[in-house]
C-alpha cells in the first residue's frame, strides 16, 4: 500500500508551482466536486485550481472527465493536466 501525501503547506499557488516542480510532477489530477467542507480541509486543492487557471503555459489541459459523488453525476468534475515546471533563468553574472 503506498502511503498517502501529504496535504502541502504552501501559502500561494506560485508556491505551490514550485513544490510541484521540486517534486518532478508530471501530471495534476484536479476534483472539482469537492465538498466545501472537505476543501475546507485540503486548501491545496483550491490552489491547483487557481494555479491551473492562472498559468496555461504550466498547466497543459490533458482532458476532463465525468466524476460520480453522493449520486451526483459532474460531466467535468475531473480535470488532468501536464504539469510543464516554468523555466528558470540561469543566474546573471555581475560584471560591475
Amino acid at each position: 500500500q503506498m502511503p498517502r501525501p501529504q496535504a502541502p503547506r504552501e501559502e500561494d499557488s506560485t508556491q505551490l508551482v514550485q513544490v510541484l516542480a521540486k517534486a518532478k510532477v508530471g501530471l495534476v489530477v484536479i476534483d472539482t466536486t469537492l465538498p466545501a467542507k472537505r476543501r475546507a480541509k485540503m486548501p491545496h486543492h483550491t490552489l491547483l485550481e487557481q494555479a491551473a487557471a492562472a498559468e496555461p503555459d504550466v498547466f497543459e489541459p490533458v482532458g476532463l472527465y465525468p466524476m460520480l459523488r453522493a449520486d451526483k453525476r459532474s460531466e467535468n468534475g475531473i480535470r488532468v493536466y501536464r504539469f510543464h515546471p516554468p523555466t528558470v533563468p540561469p543566474p546573471t553574472e555581475d560584471k560591475g
